[in-house]
């Protein structure tokens, strides 16, 4: 009868512990949908496409997030980076109702513990300089790779990584990163020719 009990015990334990682990990683999955689609907002505002019904049901499906005890720091560290470049791009819009969704994008930082986010008003019509478009792209790539090395921890996992979101994002930045990376590990007497080859046939498919 004890053995019974004990075994049941046992049973009960780790059902609740394989629960708890299929939350989780349920939980990740979740997070990782969310922020490809708050990616894929933040290229198409940066195109000029309009946000504004997209980030709206975003930011209603996803409201919980920044008092979601399930977020980890990294989770928190990257989505902060999302929110501090789309709360630039919708400020810089200058009408109404993309000041209003910058104004919920800032408290969803504040309350997500990332601190304030930084602001660069530009007049209206007014053309970033080429310096400006650089230093913006380099900011950029210097975000994507703390992430990436966060998560990642080598950079060759990271450049495979960054040629995945290049083939499948319509964005130069991963291009330009990949291209930078590449170099930077042949000069490190890396092998790099399948990374060229891959990056190659990607600047001929674009």
């Amino acid at each position: 009868m004890i053995k019974t009990e004990t075994i049941n015990r046992l049973e009960d334990r780790l059902a609740h512990l394989i629960g708890g682990v299929l939350a989780k990683k349920e939980s990740q999955i979740d997070f990782l949908i969310g922020l490809n689609q708050l990616d894929d907002i933040l290229i198409s505002l940066h195109e000029g496409q309009p946000v504004i019904d997209d980030l709206t049901r975003f930011l209603s499906r996803y409201r919980a997030w920044p008092e979601d005890g399930n977020l980890d720091s990294s989770q928190r560290k990257r989505l902060g980076v999302f929110l501090n470049s789309l709360n630039q791009e919708l400020v810089n819009r200058h009408d109404t109702d993309h000041f209003k969704l910058a104004e919920e994008i800032r408290e969803w930082a504040q309350r997500l513990g990332t601190g304030s986010l930084k602001l660069i008003f530009k007049s209206s019509g007014e053309q970033a300089s080429l310096a400006d478009r650089f230093y913006s792209l380099l900011r950029r790539e210097s975000e994507e790779m703390n992430i990436l090395l966060t998560e990642r921890g080598h950079l060759l996992t990271c450049l495979d990584d960054i040629l995945n979101s290049a083939e499948s994002k319509n964005d130069r930045m991963y291009q330009h990163l990949a291209a930078s990376l590449i170099y930077f590990l042949k000069l490190e007497g890396y092998k790099t020719d399948p990374y060229i080859k891959r990056l190659s046939r990607l600047k001929e498919d674009k």
